[in-house]
């Protein structure tokens, strides 16, 4: 059985949060993994507080899943610094470069990969990031 592990950098009551989750696992049984079948999911939500955030990474990276996904800046540094060797995909980041996650958009190196908001990076504004076509998105 395959174990991934996710960090959400949202409270657990945010629906935006669940909403993301929930179309990761419906996208995930789409292409054949099922909760409880062949794969575990162990889900962890930090909220925007760094030491519970930090403390959850930790956790997470200890119990050596296949993968970590993790949605916000904050949750993929967490993770970041607990793991260099758990394949790491990143959602919601404003800036992954500049945050020191991936080497460049073409060749992320590491264990690191995922999606960006450049214009988040750019101006600053989640709101107009989020209303942003999703032509606009950069996956690295």
């Amino acid at each position: 059985m395959r174990r991934i592990g996710v960090l959400m950098g949202f409270a657990e009551s945010d629906p935006a949060g669940q909403a993301q989750l929930k179309a990761f696992r419906a996208s995930l049984t789409k292409f054949g993994w099922t909760q409880g079948d062949n794969l575990k999911i162990e889900v962890r939500w930090g909220g925007a507080d760094p030491d519970r955030t930090g403390m959850l990474a930790k956790e997470l990276a200890g119990v050596q899943p296949d993968a970590i996904l993790t949605a916000t800046t904050l949750a993929t540094s967490a993770v970041a610094h607990e793991t260099q060797t758990i394949p790491i995909v990143f959602a919601i980041v404003a800036d992954p470069i500049g945050n020191g996650f991936v080497a460049s958009l073409a060749k992320p190196g590491g264990n690191m990969t995922g999606f960006s908001q450049p214009l988040m990076a750019r101006n600053g504004h989640p709101d107009r990031a989020e209303r942003s076509p999703l032509s606009e998105v950069k996956r690295t």
